[in-house]
């Protein structure tokens, strides 16, 4: 996703006021097309400048255009009819090729008629519940944890993979040579080496940051934009003249 991150939300029920509660957590715009007045009288009292309301149908195709379908960076739908959803999921792909698509399924099972006829990430709500509810009960110290990085006023930590692109300063060095928490205080979790593959967590420090790639890091939002700096925005080696692949000071 851009710096300047967009999300449309089909549906402002339970499960999509969440998705709008932490997206907006996350310093990223959204759009919510939801039909009925009463699911979004909080977000209308609340006036955030970062959500906007578009009161139709979302199985409405010209909804989904005034939403700005063709320009956003993800969509997520999340009505309680697995129909309706793939219904929008086509709908999305055909306006977006490239589009980041995130559906409710209820029944885990139907996860693959999303990821065959339009390559979504399913996700279960009762699953992720249930997951949640375990951990709480078995590993409480890492709830805790994962809580308080979500929580705490003006300092949230997060999570985030960093694109790495040709002529930035750092593509192409080793881990061990790019000193990325010394230089930014973010923590490499995992490196993914090419667009398409899986991460690597726990990375070797001989690992190259390979144009294409990604590192999966941990930090506050401040120290994040200071590692895309070094990792995703490409330098123009001839105005400063230094020698493209040149070490950084």
């Amino acid at each position: 996703m851009s710096d300047r991150r967009t999300l449309i939300v089909a549906g402002h029920g339970d499960v999509g006021a969440e998705v709008v509660r932490e997206a907006r957590r996350l310093g990223v715009e959204v759009t919510v097309i939801e039909r009925q007045a009463d699911r979004v009288a909080d977000l209308v009292r609340r006036g955030d400048p970062g959500v906007r309301i578009i009161l139709r149908d979302a199985l409405d195709r010209e909804a989904l255009f005034e939403a700005g379908i063709d320009r956003a960076d993800a969509f997520v739908t999340t009505l309680a009819a697995l129909r309706d959803n793939l219904f929008l999921c086509v709908l999305a792909r055909h306006a977006s090729p490239e589009l980041r698509i995130v559906s409710r399924a209820d029944d885990i099972a139907d996860a693959r008629k999303f990821r065959g006829v339009v390559g979504a990430t399913v996700v279960n709500p009762a699953r992720i519940g249930g997951i949640r509810l375990t951990r709480l009960m078995i590993l409480p110290e890492l709830a805790d944890f994962t809580d308080a990085m979500r929580s705490s006023a003006g300092h949230t930590e997060l999570i985030r993979a960093i694109p790495i692109v040709k002529r930035a300063p750092l593509a192409g060095r080793r881990l061990g040579e790019a000193h990325l928490q010394s230089r930014t205080g973010c923590v490499v979790l995992g490196l993914r080496v090419g667009k398409g593959s899986s991460f690597r967590y726990h990375p070797s420090h001989r690992q190259r940051l390979k144009p294409g790639g990604a590192v999966l890091a941990l930090g506050r939002r401040e120290r994040l934009a200071e590692l895309a700096e070094l990792l995703s925005t490409p330098t123009d080696a001839s105005a400063s003249g230094t020698p493209r692949g040149a070490p950084v000071p």
